[in-house]
């Protein structure tokens, strides 16, 4: 086998590698002899287990040292116990003796004050038996809890029981928890955003579980308030809300259907007109109110304030002068003027002149100064109305008297072209005859006219009998053609009613009654308008004139806010002679409660109708339209279309209410329930067709009550979690929402409160291994003897009877302490002797064995020992191939450079796979042999290099 190497010295390593064995074995041999620990590190097997037992060993001496802490505290709490009962044996003995009726008031009293001083020692005792400062019989140092061993209550799924932050009471209570009926408010948290603000109900009537509620239409029928005979109709596509319905009138045309065989085109109005039946008609313009000028024959008449030429007479077309009178008493046996110019320079008409004072005279003055007088045949009586009329012709000459219309007198006058009047200015006047140039100063003649004047007519023009026959008994209107003056008096004045101006002033007396004298009939003046009139439903009308004439014309009746357009004036006085009606029909308008408005218009004679808002989803149907209308015209009333509320329950069917959106209070009494809502217009929005859940728990009273029967009651709603603090006792008792006071509740259900001082009393802060010190406060008010006393033997009778039960109550306290120190006493041992255990456990496994650890130190040294020398001599082999290197580097050298490049590698990759690959002999005992063979072989190498360099030197 060979044994150089050139990249490595595989017996120095292995040398190398069995001396780190003895070497790693004499460390932890050492290790463990210096600790004495067989286990020390992590790697050593046991350490967890040896922790382990470690703090286990700890834990049961340091309860060990507690248990003995608590003995020495139990010790001097029983020692406490021996002395108050000592003195409470005492005072029983003092108060039986006090009981005996051979002891005096003054025994008795010394014997209380020795009573009073135990008691008072009772409570020193109990104050002063202490352990460390900590208070042992006074209760000041021990805690109330809850009992869970001895109490039920908290063993129900949902109820968790605690004591308040205050404390609890000692003592042991029992719980009735039962159903009560009362007005409470659902659990709305699913409704935010409904505007519903609580859901009241009653217990009595409703059933505590899950309801749903939802909003939605239904179609319908509603009414309006105030209007008869009407209803609503929706379907369930309607808006719901309020909505306002109003009739009014449009401005537009009327329903003329009735007046189509008249000359009536249109009747137009506007929106203010009354809706309803019209009546209209045609007549003859009447007449109007007539008025007649009264003097009284002596110093009253009427002053003309125009001259001649301004009063008629000179026209060369001749003269007619009319007038109607009534002469008065006495007025025949004068001369009476009734219009005059004076007749010296123009003309007079005068009544009673001359020798026939009860005829009429007329008398004239022509150009050439020539005066002709003349008087009528007919006599006029007294008291009677006359139509007289003078007429002079200028073509024949002629003068004529007429008497109602029929010619009085006929004369000629003056040769045929004569005019009257010679241009003079004068002044004229009604009632009075005058020769003065003046006629402010009322100089004249007496010729005053006594009785009534009407109708008094001047023309420039000579009519005729016919014409004035035509005239006399009608009004004139004034702007006849060729009347020059005209007065009717009708207004209260003597104004002239032509225009010329020939206006009249009442001078002295004379006068126009106010009253309407209807003693003489006259109509209207021919050629006057026609009149329309037009009467509204409530009866208000209107008379408008319109003119007689062919051809279109509009009538305004403004003050009814309507015309009427006419075709052809003059047939329509006979058309409409007798009334005929037409129709203003109103509309009615509906505005949803978004605003939107639509309108619908409707017969107003029609009984019966159906108007439809289609787009809104509504009909309305009335049988009384007249009724409807006079409700609503102009006067919204409002309608709501009802949203319905439906709530569901699971065990019931559903209930529906319908309600408006100015609603707060949504009824609904067959469930018990009472929706109350500050927006029902958000509550339709937010559960329209969309459902949403409320809670109606049941309302409960749980009772709590102590041992001498005190009671605490508090309410709370099922199935939500609830805290209720029983301050009384300074229990607490949280309900969750998943308490089911049916199938498992607290009814009957106790809590014991017991004071409590724990000590440890073994290795583990368990309860199962504490013991628990349980000693009330046995001081005099603990004892509940603090206001005992033996002054009397009733007093003392019952202090025996305290007493008796104190002495139990302080006895089982010393026996339970007693209880508490025997198992005191086990525990200790046992805890001794687990101890004990636990220790040789922990010595077996972490203390070292010093004998079996020297053995192994010796051997491991004597290993450590040889391997360093074997070591050493495989290091020396490195050195002899190191020798022979350096001796044959140069000749190896010449020979491989003569090898081509491929040769040399192939030669080299040789060489270190047979380095890599191949074993030496490592054997310690033929190193010597393997030594000799290795010098002589690398002689023999170092020959046949050489031979073989110089066969190649040859060669070439």
């Amino acid at each position: 086998m060979n044994t150089f190497r050139i990249n490595s010295n595989p017996t120095s390593a292995l040398a190398y590698k069995n001396l780190s064995t003895p070497q790693f074995t004499l460390r932890t041999t050492l290790a463990r002899l210096s600790s004495g620990l067989r286990v020390d590190r992590a790697v050593d097997g046991g350490v967890a287990t040896d922790a382990q037992l470690t703090n286990q060993i700890q834990g049961m001496k340091q309860a060990n040292t507690s248990a003995q802490q608590t003995n020495n505290l139990i010790q001097a709490a029983e020692d406490g116990l021996s002395d108050i009962s000592d003195a409470l044996h005492r005072m029983r003995e003092l108060a039986v003796n006090s009981v005996s009726e051979v002891m005096n008031d003054v025994a008795r009293t010394n014997a209380n004050l020795e009573f009073q001083t135990l008691k008072d020692e009772v409570s020193q005792i109990a104050n002063e038996a202490r352990y460390k400062g900590i208070h042992l019989l006074n209760g000041t140092d021990y805690e109330n809890q809850i009992n869970a061993e001895n109490s039920t209550a908290d063993d129900v799924q949902g109820i968790s029981i605690k004591e308040l932050p205050t404390g609890a009471r000692k003592g042991v209570y029992t719980l009735a928890d039962s159903k009560i009926q009362a007005s409470n408010r659902a659990n709305i948290s699913n409704l935010s955003g409904t505007a519903i603000t609580e859901i009241r109900y009653n217990l009595s009537s409703v059933q505590p579980e899950t309801y749903t509620i939802n909003s939605q239409l239904n179609s319908g029928t509603t009414t309006v308030s105030g209007v008869a005979a009407t209803e609503i109709d929706y379907a369930s596509s309607a808006q719901i809300g309020d909505y306002t319905l109003r009739a009014k009138v449009e401005a537009g045309m009327a329903d003329i259907s009735n007046l189509l065989d008249t000359d009536i085109n249109q009747i137009s109005h506007s929106a203010l007109v009354q809706p309803g039946t019209y009546t209209v008609s045609a007549s003859k313009m009447p007449p109007p109110d007539n008025y007649v000028l009264s003097l009284d024959g002596t110093t009253d008449y009427v002053a003309l304030d125009a001259n001649q030429d301004d009063i008629g007479g000179t026209s060369s077309a001749g003269i007619t002068v009319e007038a109607w009178i009534k002469p008065g008493t006495g007025s025949s046996s004068q001369k009476n003027i009734i219009i005059s110019t004076d007749r010296s320079e123009y003309w007079r008409l005068s009544y009673g002149f001359g020798a026939s004072r009860d005829r009429v005279s007329w008398s004239t003055t022509s150009s050439s100064d020539s005066i002709h007088d003349m008087v009528g045949s007919t006599q006029l009586d007294e008291g009677q109305w006359y139509h007289v009329a003078a007429v002079y012709d200028p073509g024949a000459g002629k003068k004529y008297i007429y008497v109602n219309g029929e010619l009085d007198g006929e004369a000629n006058a003056y040769s045929a072209g004569s005019v009257l009047g010679t241009g003079v200015s004068r002044y004229g006047f009604i009632g009075v005859g005058s020769e003065a140039s003046s006629f402010n100063a009322n100089r004249g003649p007496a010729h005053w006219f006594n009785g009534l004047i009407d109708e008094v007519r001047v023309w420039d023009l000579a009519r005729s009998q016919e014409e004035i026959q035509q005239t006399r008994n009608t009004y004139l209107t004034g702007d006849e053609s060729d009347l020059a003056s005209y007065w009717n008096f009708n207004d209260g004045t003597a104004n002239d009613l032509t225009g010329n101006g020939n206006h009249g002033t009442l001078r002295g007396d004379a006068q126009i009654p106010a009253t309407v004298n209807n003693e003489i009939t006259l109509s209207a003046a021919q050629g006057s308008p026609d009149i329309m009139t037009v009467e509204i439903p409530d009866g208000t009308s209107e008379t408008v004139s319109y003119t007689q004439t062919a051809g279109s014309q509009t009538v305004n009746f403004s003050n009814l806010n309507l015309t009427i357009d006419i075709s052809d004036g003059t047939t329509l006085l006979g058309q409409l002679t007798s009334p005929k009606t037409f129709t203003i029909n109103p509309t009615l308008e509906v505005t949803t409660p978004t605003g939107i408005t639509r309108e619908a218009g409707y017969q107003f004679n029609s009984s019966s109708q159906t108007l439809t808002f289609s787009d809104l989803s509504l009909e309305v149907n009335t049988d009384d339209t007249q009724a409807m209308t006079a409700a609503l015209l102009n006067n919204a009333k409002t309608f709501t279309v009802p949203s319905t509320l439906v709530i569901n329950s699971p065990n019931t069917t559903a209930s529906e209410t319908a309600y408006g959106l100015s609603d707060s209070v949504i009824d609904f009494s067959s469930l018990g329930l009472e929706v109350h809502t500050t927006n029902a217009q958000t509550t339709n929005i937010t559960l329209l067709n969309s459902s949403r859940s409320f809670l109606v728990p049941e309302t409960r009273r749980l009772i709590m009550t102590d041992e001498s029967g005190i009671q605490q009651s508090l309410e709370y709603r099922a199935s939500y979690n609830t805290r209720l603090d029983f301050s009384e006792f300074g229990i607490q008792s949280d309900i969750s929402d998943s308490y089911d006071s049916y199938s498992n509740g607290l009814d009957a259900t106790r809590i014991e409160v017991s004071p409590v001082r724990s000590q440890l009393v073994r290795a583990e802060d368990s309860i199962t291994r504490q013991l628990r010190m349980d000693v009330n406060n046995v001081t005099a008010n603990g004892l509940e003897i603090e206001n005992e006393s033996i002054a009397t033997v009733d007093y003392a009778r019952a202090a025996i009877i305290s007493l008796d039960s104190t002495i139990n109550t302080v006895n089982s306290k010393k026996g339970y302490l007693g209880a508490v120190r025997e198992s005191l006493t086990f525990a200790m041992s046992d805890l001794v002797n687990q101890t004990w255990n636990l220790g040789t456990s922990q010595a077996n496994i972490g203390t070292a064995d010093l004998a079996i650890e020297v053995a192994e130190l010796a051997k491991n040294q004597i290993l450590a020992q040889s391997a360093t020398a074997m070591v050493t001599q495989a290091n020396a082999l490195s050195q002899n191939i190191l020798g022979l290197i350096n001796d044959g580097s140069m000749q190896l050298g010449s020979a491989f450079g003569m090898l081509s490049p491929t040769t040399q590698i192939r030669n080299l990759g040789a060489s270190g796979s047979m380095i890599q690959d191949v074993n030496f002999a490592t054997e310690t005992i033929n190193m010597a042999k393997a030594q000799i063979l290795s010098d002589s072989h690398n002689a023999m190498f170092i020959q046949a290099n050489i031979s073989y360099i110089k066969a190649l030197q040859l060669l070439k």
